[in-house]
């Protein structure tokens, strides 16, 4: 009501101050947000909304979708699909893009200007669909690795903006698809995560 105007005159650095603060509003609303989501999906209360889900639509479309994301960052992303990868998965399309979202996003938060961020969907192997997000950032340390899905927990020197929750969030979303998910990665060489879903029947 203040930025609109209702109460009065806003001089230009009123103005800049209430958009801060409304910018930091909604990522406390953000943040509130996911620890509902996380709550909610750990207590199994959260109902999956499973259906046949083409594996390349759900990749294609994520990586659409962050394409302006990435311009910004001044990182080339990209998407690989082989031929004979796995077609279909029973998922919640909704639930599965979050996943893949957050991961894409990541990648390109941690990648410098002028890198690589490709989404690859391998040749199917086995009774599960591998969907591998691969970055050309500064990577992971392996102290790290192993905490980098708890909740809260955010490696040391990271981007601003995050509360640690992104990750803690797809893991369980992943594992109740039945599915899993993790990350290798090497100190300046970049980092792949990748999780893994069940094929459709």
């Amino acid at each position: 009501l203040c930025l609109e105007g209702i109460a009065g005159p806003v001089t230009d650095k009123q103005a800049e101050l209430l958009h801060t603060a409304r910018e930091d509003c909604e990522r406390l609303q953000g943040i509130v947000d996911d620890l509902l989501d996380l709550a909610r999906i750990a207590a199994g209360r959260v109902e999956m909304r499973k259906v046949l889900v083409s594996v390349q639509n759900l990749v294609e479309g994520v990586v659409a979708e962050q394409g302006g994301f990435a311009q910004e960052h001044q990182v080339h992303l990209t998407c690989d699909v082989a031929p004979l990868a796995p077609q279909k998965i029973t998922a919640d399309p909704e639930r599965l893009g979050l996943v893949l979202t957050n991961l894409v996003s990541n990648a390109i938060r941690h990648t410098p200007a002028g890198g690589t961020v490709t989404v690859r969907v391998p040749e199917a192997t086995g009774t599960a669909a591998r969907v591998e997000v691969h970055d050309t950032g500064v990577g992971i340390a392996p102290a790290h690795q192993r905490d980098i899905f708890l909740r809260f927990f955010r490696i040391p020197g990271s981007p601003a903006g995050g509360a640690g929750l992104g990750l803690s969030i797809a893991k369980e979303i992943v594992e109740a698809h039945g599915g899993t998910i993790g990350v290798t990665s090497q100190p300046g060489a970049g980092s792949t995560f990748a999780f893994e879903i069940p094929l459709a029947a």
